[in-house]
């Protein structure tokens, strides 16, 4: 999986980061989710309230533009847990608040979430077995006040995850055989729809035959994409979008090491970072403007089997999530960015023992 910017670009780091955990060490039944503050001069990681409550087999997480409110995917409950974030603070806050449950339903085997640039929609992607339940895309409406989601008309053919472009216009679906559109004729495909400003629904433009092993990330300039291919090992692809339509071609690819596991692009769209799962280490590269095409600049030690890397919005950080023999479960390995050449720069360790972690993401609100 990879890391997506959310939300605007910022001068000041972002405050919060959380974790998602799988499960819980002590509720392994349900997943969580950890709350870390940011040291806006060193970037170091300071655990804040005791980890958050969500469901079974947490699995993604996504936070509003503005910081107000996030939600947390959660596969085997087939639920989207909602919370609003403390902006003090960072914790999660069960919306609407207990006893009331906190969740609504995203379907059967839902993989991925995202929240659309406006903070008016969310989008949910499920990929069922096949000839079990059909693949969907369920679109909800997000309340501006409390931040609760309400489901709307669903959108047939599904996937593995879902990037919605920075403009809002389009949005993009990486799917493998089982749970593209029909266009796709059974094979993986990378789908792209329009999205429709007032409703949120989406409308589908077209496909590539391209199979991707990580959701797009789109360059903030809203030019280019970029993925971990699916076709050719150890290879990032590039993509070209088109302006009107918002399609996708394939236009360049770097390597990578050995089994990369995630991409992720800084906020001003200079630099592209890549865990190798395999070489325990991020390759770094630097991104020009006018081609998109990414060129290498070095790479860092991580801890064991990196398996995601996030960039905060300011550029000035990015977080590992790996392991550590130091840990007990996961762990978070702490960068700055130079931010002429782009390379990372060790700047320690967080443990993150609540559960077994699967991603992370930052947030805080806007100054």
């Amino acid at each position: 999986m990879t890391a997506v910017p959310c939300g605007p670009v910022r001068t000041i780091p972002d405050k919060f980061l959380y974790a998602v955990n799988e499960f819980c060490l002590s509720n392994p039944s349900n997943g969580c989710i950890s709350i870390y503050t940011i040291d806006g001069t060193t970037g170091a990681l300071t655990s804040a309230a005791g980890p958050v409550p969500a469901g079974a087999d947490s699995v993604a997480m996504a936070v509003d533009p503005l910081a107000r409110f996030a939600y947390v995917l959660n596969a085997q409950s087939e639920d989207v847990s909602m919370y609003t974030i403390n902006s003090t603070t960072g914790s999660l806050v069960p919306t609407p608040p207990p006893p009331v449950v906190n969740t609504i339903p995203a379907g059967p085997s839902p993989f991925f979430i995202a929240v659309h640039p406006s903070g008016g929609f969310t989008y949910v992607v499920t990929s069922p077995f096949p000839g079990l339940n059909p693949p969907t895309i369920f679109v909800y409406t997000i309340n501006a006040t409390t931040g609760a989601l309400t489901p709307t008309t669903p959108i047939a053919g599904g996937g593995l995850a879902i990037t919605i472009h920075p403009s809002g216009n389009f949005a993009y679906v990486i799917a493998n055989g089982a749970s593209g559109p029909p266009s796709c004729g059974g094979a993986a495909c990378t789908s792209t729809y329009m999205v429709n400003a007032t409703t949120g629904t989406l409308t589908l433009v077209g496909s590539v035959l391209t199979s991707l092993a990580s959701p797009v990330v789109v360059r903030p300039s809203g030019k280019f994409a970029y993925a971990l291919s699916g076709d050719f090992p150890n290879t990032v692809v590039v993509f070209a979008i088109d302006d009107i339509t918002g399609k996708l071609t394939l236009i360049s690819t770097a390597s990578t090491r050995l089994s990369p596991s995630s991409v992720a692009v800084d906020a001003f769209g200079k630099f592209a970072y890549v865990t190798n799962h395999g070489a325990n280490n991020v390759t770094a590269y630097t991104i020009d403007a006018t081609t998109g095409a990414l060129t290498e600049v070095g790479t860092v030690s991580t801890g064991s089997g990196p398996m995601w890397i996030t960039v905060e919005r300011s550029g000035k950080f990015a977080y590992v999530l790996d392991s550590d023999p130091s840990c007990l479960l996961s762990s978070i390995s702490i960068y700055k960015i130079d931010g002429n050449t782009g390379l990372l720069l060790p700047s320690g360790k967080a443990c993150a023992n609540d559960g077994i972690g699967k991603m992370l993401v930052t947030s805080g609100p806007i100054p």
